[in-house]
């Protein structure tokens, strides 16, 4: 069943706008939304988040991400190394890897772009509330992010964008 219009909430009569940093004011917005939001859709707004905040470093500056190894993302990140199922294998990409690096934190990152942006994403469970997500894309990489890490990296990761 539709709502009338007429039981439709007022919008608010904002300005929609952004400062001339567009991509450090849509860092910013997410980080406030990713901390602010607690309601029933808050895994939703958490992925739109991660969707939007792994795409400005593919675009801008993917290679000034660092290249921590999978042992260090759990301090440094907030991501359990025993989330990491499956490395993907563009660290075996010339285009991606000029410098032969091994699997790190600049993949992870990558791996986690492309399984987002094909929406090779998964909430565990499949219903219900939801504890975990599950990512993979077809080139090996596969990962289960508890909730509450996902949110810690979510946040370590925007905080590290805005100095970028």
């Amino acid at each position: 069943m539709r709502c009338k219009s007429s039981e439709l909430p007022a919008p608010q009569e904002l300005p929609l706008s952004y400062n001339s940093d567009f991509q450090k004011d849509f860092i910013e917005r997410s980080l406030l939304l990713i901390q602010q939001y607690n309601g029933q859709y808050d895994a939703t707004v958490l992925m739109n988040c991660l969707l939007g905040l792994v795409i400005v470093p593919h675009e801008r500056c993917f290679f000034e991400l660092p290249c921590d190894p999978i042992s260090d993302f759990e301090i440094k990140w907030g991501i359990p190394s025993s989330s990491i199922i499956g490395q993907g294998n563009y660290c075996q990409s010339k285009k991606y890897n000029p410098d032969g690096l091994q699997y790190s934190f600049r993949f992870f990152v990558h791996d986690l772009r492309i399984s987002i942006a094909h929406f090779k994403i998964q909430p565990v469970p499949e219903s219900g509330p939801v504890q975990s997500f599950r990512f993979c894309n077809d080139h090996g990489f596969v990962s289960e992010i508890p909730l509450e890490n996902l949110r810690e990296f979510v946040t370590k990761f925007a905080n590290l964008l805005k100095t970028m």
